[in-house]
């Protein structure tokens, strides 16, 4: 529900604050009954996922609320050779409605985003080039293997038929 439950305040907001704002509102909460509480927050289940042509496409729990799109992409490994680095794509879910931010990495404009820093459960996708879906698709391999062994079947009939090539 975005509450925090504490004995003798009560429930506390915490939904949409950073760590910072919700230990200033929890330690300001405790001050009517503590002198000079302490709080400390740590976040336990930020996640992000990474999916696309990255090396090591998976999830990741992160302990820090300062996880930036570039270390998300470090993390997996960097873009493979396949991946578009001006098509890269954040999805987020806000207030229940998925909100979809391209971002080109080779504009340095990307430094200054305030979507740069990933939120819980960012999922990270980068596009494969156009190319890829050709260069993956097996037929073109197997053309060459068949067109080898279609000529050696035909030289080895003729062979067989009278020696004539």
């Amino acid at each position: 529900t975005g509450k925090v439950n504490l004995p003798l305040v009560g429930s506390v907001k915490v939904v949409g604050l950073s760590t910072a704002q919700a230990r200033d509102s929890i330690t300001k909460a405790l001050e009517k009954y503590v002198q000079s509480p302490t709080v400390r927050i740590n976040i336990r289940n930020f996640r992000v996922s990474v999916l696309g042509e990255v090396s090591r496409p998976g999830y990741f729990e992160v302990q820090n609320e300062r996880f930036t799109l570039a270390e998300a992409l470090a993390r997996c490994g960097d873009l493979t050779m396949y991946g578009k680095r001006d098509d890269v794509m954040i999805i987020r879910d806000v207030n229940g409605q998925k909100q979809f931010m391209k971002f080109d990495l080779t504009n340095r404009e990307l430094f200054r985003s305030e979507n740069f820093l990933l939120h819980n459960n960012d999922i990270v996708y980068v596009t494969p080039i156009k190319q890829k879906k050709f260069l993956v698709q097996t037929y073109h391999r197997l053309l060459p293997l068949i067109f080898s062994g279609l000529s050696l079947s035909y030289v080895i009939y003729r062979a067989i038929d009278g020696g004539n090539l």
